[in-house]
């Protein structure tokens, strides 16, 4: 039997403050830290831009406070992607090993379905609409209802229900709207509540589930088809939004910073529980690696110091 993830986490000794990154502290968040406190880890709330983030090395004696290596760990709790995709990615860059959503973490909705579609995993019928000509001509094709899925996941999608409702959305988006409204995912249908299930997977495994899909959707073929989602979208923390139609199973969307707060379990941790699990696993990974990597000082000191470089500069994005 494995050591107990919240015991093996309090072993990790010398670590910095775990940050959440967030613009307000909810109920997910709050379950969070809550977890993450009970575990003698120092976990605080970090608004996603309240720090600049350096764009490759500083020079000798300008360095400025930055996000990166500030924390041992962030959290992404972000629904507003505009700043949280760029801040992942940047983080990436400078070697910071990101935990998270994957592709969805640091992409958009076309990213997503690329990299679903070249895959082989089963969707709608999707298309890219640059502009308001494309859309129509697109929804002509699919036929109603069908839906707009804004590039950006903060935006929620928008079922079209008959041609006079395309021609004044898509009108509207390209008149008011700014130029990167007039770029659209398009995809065929518009599944109603009971026809979706949101599935919250944590370290490949789903954990928890939506309530408002119908029961059927809760099997064990749903949870597969959400598993291997989150693996080839080469994420962690993410919900993958499954819908049945008449030609079966379809990955419908996904959300990077799910709200869990009313799922129902599928595994035997609570989702805040899972991620702490997931902290704990990399954590205790990167302890691994680098006392395996040359550098074996058994002392007190080596020891402690080994674990406070294997915990800074992960991040944890979902």
């Amino acid at each position: 039997m494995g050591i107990p993830w919240n015991v093996r986490m309090s072993q990790v000794m010398s670590m910095e403050t775990i940050g959440i990154l967030c613009e307000r502290v909810r109920v997910e968040e709050k379950q969070i830290l809550a977890v993450l406190l009970n575990a003698g880890l120092p976990t605080v709330p970090v608004p996603p831009v309240d720090l600049p983030v350096a764009i490759g090395a500083c020079p000798e004696g300008h360095a400025i406070e930055s996000l990166a290596g500030q924390y041992s760990l962030l959290i992404d709790r972000c629904p507003e992607r505009s700043a949280s995709n760029h801040l992942v990615s940047l983080l990436a860059d400078s070697g910071t090993a990101v935990l998270g959503a994957g592709v969805a973490s640091t992409g958009n909705r076309l990213d997503v379905a690329r990299k679903l579609a070249g895959a082989g995993i089963a969707r709608p019928r999707t298309v890219f609409a640059g502009s308001e000509k494309a859309g129509l001509a697109a929804l002509s094709s699919f036929g109603y209802p069908s839906t707009l899925m804004p590039l950006a996941y903060s935006k929620r999608p928008l079922p079209i229900f008959d041609e006079d409702i395309a021609e004044a959305v898509l009108e509207h988006r390209n008149t008011l709207g700014s130029a990167s409204a007039r770029s659209l995912v398009i995809q065929e249908g518009s599944p109603s509540i009971t026809e979706v299930i949101e599935v919250m997977v944590v370290d490949g495994a789903a954990v928890a589930a939506s309530m408002a899909g119908k029961p059927a959707l809760r099997s064990d073929d749903v949870l597969k088809l959400a598993e291997h989602v989150a693996a080839v979208l080469d994420a962690r923390i993410i919900g993958i939004q499954i819908a049945q139609t008449a030609s079966g199973l379809v990955v419908w969307d996904v959300n990077p910073v799910p709200e869990f707060r009313g799922f129902n379990l599928t595994s035997s941790l609570p989702v805040a529980d899972a991620i702490g699990a997931l902290v704990a696993n990399q954590l205790h990974h990167h302890q691994h690696s680098m006392s395996s990597a040359g550098n074996r000082d058994t002392s007190a000191l080596g020891l402690s110091t080994a674990l406070k470089e294997s915990a800074r500069g992960v991040v944890i994005t979902s």
